[in-house]
């Protein structure tokens, strides 16, 4: 996958990606193996939860070894939870996480706008989403789309806290308007609708919480609620 492709060429499993961070490794395979159980086939692990993120690839390799038919994608945030490193320390794990099955990688926009050409390299082995995150509001969307269109990327993500119904009536509408496969997300309770009719519109996927457990972020339904209540999937 080079940075021109298209949105047939990324073929996800699902219409939902149930995510998963936790701190304990045991307790993210647990928590993966429990939901591949229920048939869910397409994950996403925040390696940045993890209290030693470093034990990523691992987890994702035995995972693998158990289901070796899912699809995972991977995440480690800079500067969030209990990641604190470099850039290239960020980009070694995520790559080594790809190494060990990985099929996916999620970087967050303050860290791919300087590493555009790590971007068209690593889209020779997986499938790279490229995202923004507010976690304040929702700023004008126009520059934010433009900048994550400029990324060498097969999806692009953006992420902002819900001020109320006229946030999930901008995302939408950016999400038609968007050239790429995309995520528009609103976070929070009055952001359920953009995870909802998001899939859609964006040409891609949205994000459940494993059942009974939290999710990574604010609004995340669990997997069966999308597909027995909203028909997604």
């Amino acid at each position: 996958m080079g940075s021109g492709v298209g949105p047939a060429e990324v073929a996800l499993p699902s219409r939902i990606c149930v995510s998963i961070g936790h701190g304990n490794p045991e307790m993210l395979l647990k928590l993966a193996r429990a939901e591949a159980e229920r048939g869910e086939s397409f994950f996403e692990f925040c390696l940045e939860f993890l209290e030693n993120p470093h034990d990523g690839p691992e987890i994702v390799r035995q995972f693998l070894r158990d289901w070796p038919g899912a699809w995972v994608l991977v995440t480690c945030r800079r500067e969030e939870r209990n990641f604190n490193a470099s850039i290239e320390e960020q980009l070694a794990l995520l790559g080594a996480a790809v190494e060990a099955g990985a099929r996916g990688i999620d970087l967050e926009i303050e860290t791919a706008r300087q590493r555009c050409s790590w971007m068209d390299e690593i889209g020779q082995r997986c499938a790279r989403i490229v995202s923004y995150h507010n976690f304040t509001g929702c700023p004008p969307l126009a520059p934010i789309l433009q900048e994550l269109e400029s990324i060498p990327a097969d999806i692009i993500k953006v992420a902002v806290r819900a001020e109320g119904e006229d946030t999930v009536q901008r995302l939408m509408q950016a999400a038609q308007r968007c050239r790429q496969p995309n995520l528009m997300l609103a976070m929070g309770p009055e952001g359920l609708m953009s995870r909802i009719i998001g899939p859609v519109l964006g040409r891609s996927f949205t994000y459940a919480a494993p059942a009974g457990h939290d999710g990574t972020a604010s609004g995340q339904p669990d997997a069966r609620t999308l597909r027995e209540i909203f028909g997604i999937g």
